[in-house]
């Protein structure tokens, strides 16, 4: 009933955004591509750009990845659960970080479709379709994001999913929302929420760099194959889970 991570609609939206993902890296200048979330989405937007600007600096090319977190840097090491929940602080911020640019694609990470501090960045993206090309990740279906009203704020993060979801219909945004299933233990979106944020990061950029470094195009196959590597790791991984599991057990130990 839902799309899964190599599903076709799933690899579709990849590629849509590794095509303007791609754009950006080939002129960035005046562009950028900012990934924002709260909490442990807002830890992998920030490994994410991080890691993409070291490896295209090592490659010659400009760096041209931001981050944002609800609650700064500081929320990186602690926890800073008040801002996460103000969507027009999230607004302004998004704002102040692209002062200048002229075209963004923003990419909005809420593991299940709740966070107000990332809605209030796609209400502002939706906005000004002038300057923002906006995706929001996350593995919850549109009609069970979060419905309840924000203090402050006339939408609820719902409101803001449908009309991603309406916009999306005219190629003016993405949602990217595989459903990859609950959580092992209820509410902690660090484990498979988080793992699924950082293959589909690291998916779509990547890709885009490899299309710009080789001058190549990225196809549906390309997608599949680059997701299938982690199909292989988690094979690979689980397949010596006993051993994994007696060097955990004795590291503790000491």
């Amino acid at each position: 009933q839902f799309p899964g991570l190599q599903d076709a609609s799933t690899v579709r939206t990849i590629l849509g955004a590794v095509d303007h993902i791609a754009a950006i890296m080939q002129e960035p200048g005046e562009q950028v591509v900012v990934m924002s979330g709260c909490g442990t989405s807002g830890r992998m937007a920030y490994l994410a750009a991080t890691t993409c600007n070291s490896l295209l600096a090592a490659s010659g090319r400009r760096p041209c990845c931001a981050y944002l977190i609800a609650g700064g840097d500081r929320a990186l090491l602690t926890s800073q659960e008040a801002p996460e929940d103000d969507p027009l602080l999230g607004g302004r911020e998004l704002q102040e970080a692209v002062t200048g640019k002229k075209k963004v694609f923003y990419i909005g990470i809420t593991c299940g479709l709740s966070a107000p501090y990332v809605a209030g960045q796609l209400d502002l993206c939706l906005q000004h379709p002038e300057t923002f090309t906006p995706l929001l990740l996350g593995f919850n279906p549109v009609h069970l994001a979060r419905d309840h009203g924000v203090e402050t704020w006339d939408k609820t993060v719902k409101n803001v999913a449908e009309e991603m979801e309406l916009a999306a219909k005219d190629n003016k945004a993405f949602i990217l929302n595989p459903v990859v299933g609950a959580e092992p233990i209820t509410g902690s979106t660090r484990m498979k929420g988080g793992s699924a944020t950082k293959i589909l990061l690291d998916t779509m950029l990547l890709l885009a760099a490899q299309k710009v470094r080789d001058q190549c195009p990225v196809n549906e196959q390309t997608v599949r194959t680059f997701l299938g590597t982690y199909t292989q790791c988690l094979e690979s991984v689980y397949s010596k889970a006993d051993a994994i599991s007696y060097l955990i057990t004795n590291a503790g130990k000491r």
